[in-house]
């Protein structure tokens, strides 16, 4: 552990600890930190050999919610040999998280985490909109201005729609699910055709504990269950602890849960 005293420092990193392009054990790697008042390191580095792709922390910085996920990687993305900008991701090989939400279980009054506009609160506009939505074995009621639609988007069995689109559904309509998938994919992600489209009528894989979504791009999917049951699985730490937050009710998923 190195405990800075003085507003700069200059430390060396060899590049035994670092995955290099260039394998030479001979070459060192000089970096300045500059420590401010934020809460941010910045690196500069004059490395001219041996550039460094990654490193992996194995702690959460004294910040869980912003880092969940531990050991969790910097990626490294050189723009300039001179200076280098670090990014925090999240391994692919996360651990897939399940939580379920029992209805009969269930205390709360305040909201209904079967309404999907309830339920997708948890979340900001922002994650929505940013999201590609697939909807598969859907049955739902929907209502406008305070009365039931008879002809809706909802209504159909399978569909695709842009996060766009959905939040504009939410602002201006009631849409309870009774039973479906509803899956949020990044945008950009390869379309689907509508028979490949995941089941969840019959699918009995579906409640056991080593379940995979066939959708492997997914970033989250919701199962929702004749207003029973939900069922979520995601493997970003931060949506689980989201959806949690708003409902406490929501527990670690085991294959004894439903009744």
């Amino acid at each position: 552990m190195a405990i800075i005293k003085d507003k700069s420092t200059e430390f060396e990193l060899f590049p035994g600890k670092y995955e290099e392009e260039i394998d030479d054990p001979f070459i060192l790697s000089i970096f300045r930190i500059t420590v401010t008042n934020k809460p941010m390191i910045n690196l500069y580095s004059p490395l001219k050999y041996g550039i460094a792709k990654k490193d992996i922390d194995y702690r959460n910085h004294g910040n869980p919610e912003k880092h969940p996920v531990v050991p969790h990687v910097y990626h490294w993305s050189w723009k300039k040999v001179s200076k280098v900008e670090m990014e925090t991701t999240i391994e692919k090989e996360a651990k897939k998280m399940r939580i379920l939400f029992n209805h009969t279980d269930s205390t709360s009054t305040d909201n209904h985490p079967f309404s999907l506009s309830d339920f997708l609160d948890a979340f900001d506009e922002d994650f929505i909109t940013s999201h590609n939505w697939i909807f598969s074995d859907m049955e739902a009621y929907v209502e406008t201005d305070g009365g039931e639609v008879e002809d809706h988007i909802f209504y159909q069995e399978r569909f695709c729609i842009s996060g766009d689109k959905l939040a504009y559904y939410l602002t201006n309509s009631y849409i309870l699910i009774v039973f479906g998938l509803v899956i949020a994919v990044k945008k950009g992600s390869v379309e689907i055709r509508k028979e490949n489209y995941p089941k969840l009528l019959g699918n009995m894989k579906f409640w056991e504990i080593d379940y995979e979504p066939s959708i492997t791009n997914y970033v989250i999917e919701i199962g929702f269950f004749d207003s029973a049951y939900i069922l979520v699985s995601s493997k970003s730490p931060v949506l689980i602890n989201k959806i949690q937050k708003k409902y406490p009710e929501f527990t670690e998923y085991r294959a004894d849960n439903p009744d």
